[in-house]
């Protein structure tokens, strides 16, 4: 159990690991692909969809993620939902595990709960986080952070309809993240999907739904203390 957890832990930070694309707007330098260059439209339908989220004192929406593992040549689904503020997010799912992954600004929580009807405890892992790794898997970034575009270059677009698609790659080599498409809803400003691969071949695509933009913060949403009878683990 504590060998599966520690597998869980690891892949959690793993795939936290892309969500660090947005910031400020008067740094974006899109790059051009010869055949397909990202217009001065998109960056723009870009930046006002981000500024949404970002005015917003908490933002909430559901997640399916779906990753397809290449040398397994298998799927896993999740479907959760998401808290995002500054440098503080939510990630817990219910379905098929229930879990959470939480950053309290200071440190990441992840706990994994046993499966119901089982005697098992709830594993808990806690590793706190200097500024350096911060900036590397907050979820929160991939909305209400400052980085968009400091880590990636957009190559190209594929406008469909109603919602446009943006590709990019890392600008450094040596990142887990080979691949990213980024899919926003130009007529409701809404970001729609992310979807990712790595330097293995693995896929991930995370869907957003029903999102809320509150117009109040909830600090304690982002709080957590182990359960009474909770193994934690400090990494």
């Amino acid at each position: 159990m504590h060998h599966y957890f520690m597998k869980f832990f690891l892949s959690a930070l793993a795939a936290l690991s892309v969500l660090c694309l947005v910031g400020p707007f008067d740094r974006v330098l899109a790059s051009e692909s010869e055949n397909q260059p990202v217009s001065k439209e998109t960056l723009k339908v870009l930046r006002e969809t981000v500024l949404r989220y970002q005015r917003s004192p908490l933002v909430e929406m559901n997640v399916e993620k779906k990753v397809t593992f290449e040398l397994l040549g298998k799927d896993r689904v999740y479907h959760g939902k998401v808290s995002l503020a500054e440098k503080r997010f939510r990630f817990e799912t219910e379905d098929p595990e229930k879990n959470l992954i939480l950053f309290d600004g200071q440190t990441l929580w992840t706990v994994q709960y046993p499966t119901s009807g089982t005697d098992g405890k709830i594993q808990v892992a806690k590793a706190r986080l200097d500024k350096k790794n911060q900036s590397k898997i907050l979820l929160s970034e991939l909305l209400t952070g400052k980085a968009l575009m400091t880590q990636f270059d957009f190559l190209k677009e594929e406008d469909q309809g109603n919602v446009v698609k943006l590709f990019a790659k890392p600008k450094k080599g040596g990142d887990q993240v080979t691949t990213l498409w980024i899919t926003v809803n130009k007529k409701e400003k809404e970001v729609r999907s992310v979807e990712y691969s790595d330097e293995l071949g693995n896929k991930t695509v995370m869907t957003f739904s029903d999102l809320r933009l509150q117009d109040t913060a909830r600090p304690k949403i982002f709080s957590y203390k182990p359960e009474k009878n909770a193994e934690v683990t400090n990494f």
